[in-house]
């Protein structure tokens, strides 16, 4: 890539001056810009795409990812963003990842997930296992997730950390989750209608569309630090999510939706976008 590539920190206006600026001066009309919500979608995007490719960091998440990519409305303005619980995207040219978010996507990768298991986690068990059981522990959070961005509940969820709402017998204690999420003034949480959510049977494919990603890593954070081999400092989240970024190659990428759709594009619009 060029050494200037990737654009990080910059308003709406000045990204939208950016790629115009830019795209008046493409003569053979071959260059793309890919807006991504953040950092971490940065550091996954930058060693997988083509030389002609301008990445930007959105300057409001999501949101505003949304907004430049509408604002052109253009083939050569693309976006990526995490699903999470849209139903589809307002734009041709924006993609989701896989499953809710990149984390996930990342996750439910064997070869990527496999390699940070086998590095960190002390006991010795099949990791598809523990993915699953981790995924299943964290539907209490997912069903609120859900129902809090479907309904407008307003609960600040950062504020009710995944490490806080366990317990030595079960990986996520629901009660205390309620119980946390109760003492949030001004939010409109029902807690019957998160039961009848629970209540319903999620699939394998359902449960990864809802789990949110830094949920899931909180969480496998917290059981590698339990069962570790020996004493020594924890593992954090981030550290985890470096390392599935890390792990997860041209290989792992080929697999996926994400890279089939962009893929698809490509081709249909005759731009290079993909290193390979």
């Amino acid at each position: 890539m060029g050494s200037n590539s990737i654009r990080c920190g910059l308003g709406k206006d000045d990204i939208i001056s950016e790629i115009r600026l830019s795209k008046s001066a493409d003569i053979k009309k071959e260059n793309v810009y890919l807006i991504v919500e953040g950092p971490d979608d940065i550091r996954f995007f930058k060693k997988f795409i083509s030389n002609n490719l301008t990445l930007y960091e959105s300057f409001s998440g999501k949101i505003g990812l949304e907004e430049i990519v509408t604002y052109f409305h253009d083939k050569h303005v693309i976006g990526v963003r995490d699903k999470d619980y849209q139903k589809s995207p307002i734009s041709a040219y924006i993609f989701y990842y896989d499953y809710c978010c990149l984390e996930i996507m990342l996750a439910m990768n064997d070869d990527a997930f496999s390699s940070v298991f086998e590095e960190f986690y002390g006991e010795k068990k099949r990791f598809v296992d523990v993915r699953k059981c981790v995924i299943e522990a964290l539907k209490p959070y997912s069903a609120v997730r859900m129902l809090n961005e479907k309904r407008g509940w307003k609960i600040p969820l950062a504020a009710v950390p995944v490490t806080k709402c366990t317990d030595s017998t079960e990986l996520i204690s629901k009660e205390k989750f309620f119980q946390r999420i109760r003492k949030i003034p001004n939010t409109n949480f029902d807690e019957s209608a998160v039961e009848r959510e629970l209540n319903k049977v999620w699939s394998d494919e359902d449960l990864c569309m809802r789990t949110q990603g830094h949920d899931f890593l909180q969480l496998f954070a917290y059981i590698c630090n339990r069962n570790k081999l020996k004493a020594g400092k924890d593992v954090s989240d981030e550290c985890i999510a470096r390392c599935l970024r890390s792990s997860f190659n041209i290989e792992c990428l080929k697999k996926t939706l994400l890279y089939q759709s962009i893929k698809k594009f490509e081709d249909r619009k005759m731009l290079k976008i993909w290193a390979a």
